[in-house]
């Protein structure tokens, strides 16, 4: 039996490459909405759609108006503080649950709202709703007013780069700001995380610092025969931390100190009671505004030896005579409190449990100031950072 192929039907309709579909405007026959191709007759679904993603934005816009109103009161509060927060990025980020970038955006274009009067203000912040001006053009003018180095930038000059920007696209927007501010081909400082243990970090150097990093290459040729910046620079940050170790009296062991209970027995000894050293952190109910809920672990059996060491070396005499307490609190004793501290701010918030755990600006605090008799022991010592340290102080008065 011999098989006779199909005669191949002709296509009665040229322009339609899939006749099996009658509406070749359709490419999908499943759908029951295509896509009209006359702009002049709009699909009512799409149209819809439009309408509520305006909406949703119109929206978006307004709320962060709010929101910034919201930040500027909670910044003049300084509400962040007393909720256990270093600054008020940290609390954006860890409390509000911003990313670093939408949190830096907010920030500064409130900081940039904080300084305009009253009036400028609200209307500012009606051309933010509208979308006339965005986040980005504020942040973009507080960044880059701080790089100029030879006057401080007047709230009047930013609200007349502000009327230039309304309506600008971003890239114009950065050009404008430039231009207005003198500083034509300058950059600002950038990090971007790269890999799990490497970040990418974008300067701009000024002539005095290339030649002191050619120089420092120089000197240390041998150590890095390439002389590659990233190992220049990790090499002298090394020496600098040290130093800077060395001036604010903190030792830190490389065997891995993570910590010292001052109550141990060892600062129980006479030596040590008469330095006042038998204390430990500050009690959770005294008055003061933060205090350590537990002592801190103990480290490594070399870092248990570190109070005592410290104790053994300090001055006998430094607190025997009321009358006489020196200005400066010794090298022993900052050790001893920046130890038991672990080099953190100690605020704890009482109601939630948080504490702030600050690593920048950090200070030392007499927990009864020596204007009323306290005295540089340890159990009267905590590490506070400036934030922190400011808000204590402005609770006392």
């Amino acid at each position: 039996m011999q098989i006779q192929p199909s005669p191949i039907q002709a296509n009665p309709n040229p322009t339609n490459p899939n006749p099996t579909n009658p509406n070749p405007t359709n490419p999908n026959p499943a759908d029951p909405n295509p896509a009209d191709p006359n702009p002049a007759n709009p699909n009512p679904a799409d149209q819809a759609l439009l309408s509520q993603v305006k909406l949703a934005v119109k929206t978006e816009r307004e709320a962060t108006e709010v929101v910034l109103q919201h930040l500027l009161e909670v910044e003049r509060r300084r509400l962040y503080l007393r909720l256990g927060y270093p600054s008020l990025f940290d609390f954006c980020v860890r409390e509000l649950g911003y990313c670093a970038g939408s949190a830096h955006l907010r920030i500064q274009a409130m900081r940039l709202l904080r300084e305009v009067p009253a009036r400028d203000r609200e209307e500012i912040s009606k051309k933010i709703s509208s979308g006339v001006l965005t986040l980005s053009q504020l942040s973009n003018i507080q960044t880059y007013s701080r790089q100029v180095l030879s006057h401080r930038v007047q709230p009047v000059q930013k609200l007349e780069i502000l009327k230039k920007l309304e309506g600008q696209p971003t890239r114009e927007s950065q050009k404008i700001i430039l231009g207005e501010l003198g500083l034509v081909g300058a950059s600002h400082e950038r990090m971007r995380v790269r890999g799990p243990d490497q970040v990418e970090l974008t300067v701009t150097l000024d002539a005095e610092t290339v030649e002191l990093l050619e120089e420092w290459k120089a000197l240390t040729s041998h150590a890095n025969p390439e002389g590659r910046a990233s190992d220049a620079l990790r090499a002298a940050l090394r020496v600098a931390v040290e130093r800077a170790r060395k001036e604010r009296g903190v030792e830190r062991e490389r065997e891995g100190l993570t910590g010292v209970q001052v109550s141990s027995a060892e600062n129980r000894s006479e030596q040590g009671a008469s330095l006042g050293l038998s204390g430990t952190p500050s009690d959770p109910s005294s008055s003061s505004p933060s205090s350590m809920t537990s002592p801190i672990p103990l480290g490594p059996p070399q870092a248990r030896g570190f109070a005592s060491r410290a104790v053994l070396h300090a001055p006998l005499h430094t607190h025997e005579v009321l009358g006489k307490l020196p200005a400066a609190i010794p090298i022993a004793i900052r050790r001893l409190v920046w130890a038991r501290d672990q080099g953190r701010c100690t605020y704890r918030d009482q109601r939630s449990g948080r504490r702030c755990e600050g690593r920048h600006y950090l200070e030392m605090d007499h927990i009864t100031p020596r204007a009323q008799g306290g005295r540089h022991e340890l159990r009267n010592l905590r590490l506070l950072c400036g934030g922190h340290h400011r808000l204590r102080h402005l609770d006392v008065s």
